[in-house]
């Protein structure tokens, strides 16, 4: 999925998806269509619309105060967020805050909730002050203070990614000292609960007219928590073996190499017969003297393969960064983002000794966590 990169909000990256926000701005257009009050006139149609505004604008607001809350409790205890995304409505995965300990992540996580049950006390006293119940602005503000109310209701979910399913897994973690574990068994709980919420949207965008409205956001929803519940696993899981694994590790079954004077045409065959290996390095004589992959030969045409050189094409040691062998495999994943084609060398006592890009570090973490699988005695 293409994200969308945006300003920092609190000190932390502000991000979500292209097709997230082009689904919103759809939806947001049809539900005013089809709630707004066609035949009020123009004065009321006006009072209407600036209600619907001053609720959007709250909406948005109370789930930026719900974020600045993990913020801050972060914070307080020397952490922070990785990112924020708005899309989830306050649901802290772990592709957002990675987990420090069941104490930590419990007091991170219920930080959220407890400034939305703040801000819809302080709607519903708003709306009494403003004595006009049944009217905007003042029916805009109560339904502010119940939009807080569901928001927390909905965060407490017991389930993953939910800042709710966060507390449960705490609390496993806690017993089990098994953090994998207690994250697959939050997001069980998580899957059933946005499985249920689905087959109440499909109920109500069958319905039609105003329900279906209420349909469409709530699939929105299950779609956007369900692909956060995925992400957070999985991002949990590879942290988790990663930090079992030191670099050096990676490399069990050799590294490629090619010499700097062969030809593209002559040496492709040996870096498709060894793409699971990682980088190539290129050597010249004994000595490294660069880095090669695949995606260095798909910007050559093809008609110049067999003149060019691969130390004409390869990437040099001096560009690319480093990492020390005996580092744990989280610090090289930390140095390759998701959709990264980048290459850190690693080296031992100062000298390279290897190349890994993304694709052959997930590769060979999930190698050793199938074998961890298949070692793990069956329970009788």
């Amino acid at each position: 999925m293409i994200r969308a990169p945006l300003p920092t909000v609190f000190g932390v990256p502000l991000r979500t998806s292209w097709t997230w926000m082009l689904v919103v701005l759809s939806l947001t257009a049809i539900s005013i269509y089809q709630l707004a009050p066609h035949s009020a006139t123009n004065g009321d149609f006006a009072a209407w619309l600036a209600g619907v505004l001053l609720l959007v604008v709250g909406a948005v607001a109370s789930i930026f105060a719900h974020e600045f809350g993990h913020v801050w409790l972060a914070r307080r205890f020397g952490n922070t967020l990785d990112t924020i995304d708005p899309s989830l409505l306050g649901a802290l995965p772990d592709t957002c805050y990675v987990p420090h300990s069941p104490a930590n992540d419990v007091r991170v996580a219920s930080a959220g909730p407890v400034v939305n049950l703040a801000i819809s006390a302080l709607g519903g006293c708003l709306w009494l002050i403003l004595g006009s119940p049944d009217a905007m602005p003042g029916l805009a503000v109560l339904l502010l203070g119940v939009f807080n109310l569901g928001l927390m209701a909905l965060n407490m979910l017991p389930g993953y990614p939910f800042d709710g399913g966060r507390l449960v897994r705490g609390f496993i973690w806690y017993l089990s000292d098994d953090l994998v574990r207690a994250t697959h068994i939050a997001a069980i709980y998580g899957q059933i609960f946005i499985i249920l919420a689905f087959l109440g949207g499909i109920i109500l965008l069958s319905a039609g007219e105003t329900s279906a409205v209420w349909g469409a956001w709530i699939l929105t929803l299950c779609w956007t928590l369900n692909r956060a519940r995925a992400e957070g696993v999985a991002q949990t899981v590879w942290r988790e073996a990663g930090a079992r694994l030191q670099i050096d590790d990676l490399f069990q079954a050799g590294v490629n190499r090619v010499p700097a004077s062969a030809t593209i045409d002559d040496s492709i065959e040996s870096l498709l017969d060894n793409y699971r290996r990682g980088p190539t390095l290129v050597v010249d004589g004994s000595e490294i003297v660069g880095v090669v992959d695949l995606h260095s030969f798909r910007k050559i045409p093809r008609a110049n393969w067999t003149h060019l050189t691969v130390g004409e094409v390869m990437s040099k040691l001096d560009t690319l960064p480093r990492l020390e062998s005996a580092a744990p495999v989280t610090e090289l994943l930390a140095e390759l983002p998701s959709g990264s084609t980048k290459v850190v060398l690693v080296q031992k006592n100062g000298k390279v000794i290897a190349a890994a890009d993304r694709d052959f570090v997930l590769d060979r973490v999930q190698s050793y966590i199938r074998a961890e699988r298949l070692n793990r005695p069956r329970r009788r």
